[in-house]
């Protein structure tokens, strides 16, 4: 039997990573099936590129979103990317050629997390500076009334 396709919305249930074997972990969303093939059911999609994927030259993670602007989560999550990508982009605008400082995935991680101490530490004097941060807050409550 042929048909025309159509676009069937899933309603999004839990993302949720699961730990492989080498200690790495992938991202799985779980979603509603919908009526119109028989409803009741979860499917579970891998949000990540897998190697089959690769060898079709799909980009899952470019067609694919967890969580799509039509979400009633979506603004919850939304502003932590801007940060994320922000903060990446300040990273390698202090690289030279974009290439790393260092050689090794344990080195780059350290780098990283340097660079991170750094922001953070930076970021936490400028606003104690201008008075406001109190030293000694508790996180959450740093801003003075």
């Amino acid at each position: 039997m042929r048909g025309k396709p159509s676009f069937v919305a899933l309603e999004r249930g839990r993302i949720k990573p699961d730990r492989s074997q080498d200690g790495s972990y992938r991202w799985y969303g779980e979603y509603a099936l919908p009526q119109v093939f028989g409803g009741g059911g979860t499917l579970t999609l891998r949000l990540d590129t897998t190697d089959e994927d690769r060898r079709r030259g799909l980009n899952r993670t470019e067609v694919l979103s967890p969580i799509p602007a039509s979400d009633e989560d979506f603004r919850k999550v939304a502003w932590l990317r801007r940060d994320a990508e922000s903060s990446n982009a300040a990273l390698e605008d202090k690289l030279y050629n974009k290439r790393a400082h260092s050689v090794g995935h344990r080195s780059q991680k350290a780098n990283l997390l340097g660079f991170a101490l750094l922001t953070n530490s930076l970021t936490l004097y400028l606003a104690r500076r201008r008075g406001g941060v109190r030293a000694g807050s508790p996180p959450g409550r740093e801003l003075a009334a």
